[in-house]
């Protein structure tokens, strides 16, 4: 349990996390002191944390499953969510992954580009992976646009009741274009 930051007490005040965490934060490289009391040891102590940028990864998981079946485990779509995924599945191929499950369970979506990026790895070229319709009507579409590196292989996606957003678009498309096997729950939307 962190007590202080910098001399200000954080415990034992009725204080919002967002307070708590203006706290910890501050300009990259600089250095805050704590104080933590670490219950299992019945002890007080100091240390002295550097700030810096805090990766917010989108891959938790990837791994092989079985011989030729890869698996990675997308926890939200950010900024860097595609490239993340392309790596994943990069390295499972060179492994001899020729299946997937894409797990995007408890995945709450994020950016759209990021979900039609990785959409079009398994759709052939002209697909269609969304349409919307603005408030006046306009249809926008998003086509399938490059040869993907894993068109034509099979692929399981996994969702849930908690996979929404950019999640449903992915599972959609490849439900849509009849790719691959959604396995799970009924999604968020």
């Amino acid at each position: 349990r962190i007590l202080m930051a910098d001399e200000d007490t954080l415990y034992g005040h009725d204080f919002p996390s967002e307070i708590i965490v203006d706290k910890l934060k501050g300009k990259e490289g600089t250095s805050v002191d704590l104080t933590v009391f670490r219950k299992s040891e019945n002890r007080t102590f100091n240390v002295k944390v550097k700030r810096g940028i805090v990766p917010l990864k989108s891959v938790d998981a990837f791994y092989m499953l079985t011989k030729d079946m890869g698996y990675i485990k997308v926890n939200r779509f950010a900024e860097s969510t595609y490239k993340e995924f392309k790596d994943a599945l990069g390295k499972l191929q060179k492994r001899g992954a020729r299946k997937l499950v894409l797990d995007l369970r408890d995945n709450p979506g994020g950016y759209l580009g990021m979900a039609e990026e990785m959409a079009d790895e398994f759709l052939e070229d002209g697909k269609l992976i969304l349409f919307t319709k603005n408030k006046k009507g306009k249809i926008s579409k998003s086509f399938a646009t490059d040869e993907g590196s894993f068109e034509d292989k099979p692929i399981y996606v996994l969702i849930n009741e908690r996979s929404a957003s950019a999640s449903e678009i992915v599972a959609g498309a490849l439900q849509d274009n009849d790719i691959g096997t959604i396995v799970g729950r009924r999604s968020f939307g």
